[in-house]
């Protein structure tokens, strides 16, 4: 398996459809097929970080735009530099920039859970905080604390469940708290600190790409509403409304919640994103039986692997100037193939463009025999 700059352009093409449909699939979701969502986005993601050419995939010919774009691509831009490695240049220097800000974010949230105040055992806080562990199933260490800077409740323990109880936590009833309090366990319990990170993560990678902020916002939403779900399975239905009254008065929907790294109790959202939590929460539908949520799992994990058997390559004719060229190198077999053209001439095609014109009996010799002849369709 190599990795060429045409695998890459598919692997991020193929990103950027799987994260559109992932987001399609998500905002019609009503708690059926949440790992399938998930799954989905996980397999979109791999694609761009695994974005491989193997060996004896097919080679399927584009004959429009994609020539003009290998062209540009080509184009020097000054001696020994070409607008491609320009590209791959700044890209590089984004990706640094980026990862660069990801670390100061987590190292500002360091410096955060430092300054902050723990709650003493005695207080009543703590009372409400050890009951939602214990209805949580959580018997590890507990921690709660208090930041003048912390306008949310925040979850940000890897180890063990730090939350951060913001200034105006008052505002709450002992029901709302408790509910609160169980949210941010729940997300401590699936480790959803790291899933943040790795979208957060990718958001780096692909910073130029607005898939990977969609990826990044709506894989946070699945956690928030996989969250809802399961704690609302812990309440009873007096306490799940007062989760959703809690809700609603630690959100605005629309604000933005910024960048910061944990997982809030409620992150940055749309009223159509929230409405569709109190949905969810509210009104849960049955899951998929088991038999069905791994065959629809099975089908995903072959269309990711389908995604590799074929490339998109540019091709184009050759100039006079290059026919004119009598030394033609042969390339490997892996990007280069015979195409046979109905008026029965054999043309050789090298990494998607037309390099010569072979003939019958040369195409029987070394190393031509070797490549695949393809058979022009005729309309």
């Amino acid at each position: 398996m190599i990795v060429t700059k045409y695998s890459l352009m598919m692997g991020i093409v193929w990103f950027t459809c799987v994260t559109f449909l992932g987001s399609c699939l998500l905002s019609r979701e009503k708690g059926r097929t949440f790992q399938i969502v998930a799954l989905v986005f996980l397999l979109g993601a791999a694609r761009a970080l695994l974005p491989v050419e193997i060996l004896h995939g097919h080679v399927v010919q584009c004959w429009n735009l994609y020539p003009q774009v290998r062209d540009l691509w080509n184009l020097e831009l000054f001696p020994g530099l070409t607008v491609l490695e320009a590209l791959a240049q700044v890209w590089a220097v984004g990706v640094t920039v980026f990862l660069v800000g990801l670390a100061a974010q987590i190292w500002r949230l360091h410096q955060i859970r430092l300054k902050a105040l723990p709650l003493p055992e005695s207080d009543p806080v703590m009372a409400i905080y050890r009951a939602a562990a214990q209805r949580m199933g959580y018997e590890g260490a507990l921690h709660l604390v208090t930041n003048a800077q912390c306008d949310r409740l925040v979850m940000i323990g890897f180890r063990s469940p730090w939350i951060l109880l913001p200034g105006d936590a008052a505002k709450l009833s002992e029901e709302e708290l408790f509910g609160a309090l169980c949210h941010e366990i729940c997300h401590f319990q699936r480790r959803d600190m790291w899933r943040k990170i790795g979208f957060l993560s990718l958001r780096c990678l692909f910073w130029w790409n607005p898939a990977a902020y969609l990826m990044a916002r709506k894989g946070e939403h699945l956690m928030e509403l996989e969250c809802d779900r399961l704690v609302c399975q812990h309440l009873s239905s007096t306490e799940q409304l007062s989760y959703l009254n809690a809700i609603k008065k630690m959100i605005q929907p629309g604000s933005p919640n910024g960048d910061k790294i944990p997982m809030g109790f409620v992150g940055r959202t749309s009223k159509k994103m929230l409405l569709q939590r109190f949905r969810v929460a509210l009104h849960p539908q049955r899951a998929l039986s088991r038999k069905a949520l791994i065959l629809i799992a099975i089908l995903c994990v072959l269309a990711f692997l389908a995604s590799y058997c074929f490339i998109l390559q540019p091709a184009s004719h050759p100039t006079s100037e290059d026919l004119g060229n009598s030394q033609v190198i042969p390339g490997p077999a892996e990007t280069s193939f015979i195409l046979h053209e109905s008026d029965g001439t054999y043309s050789l095609i090298m990494d998607g463009t037309m390099r010569d014109i072979l003939t019958a009996a040369e195409i029987t010799t070394e190393p031509y025999c070797t490549y695949e002849i393809v058979e022009m369709e005729v309309d």
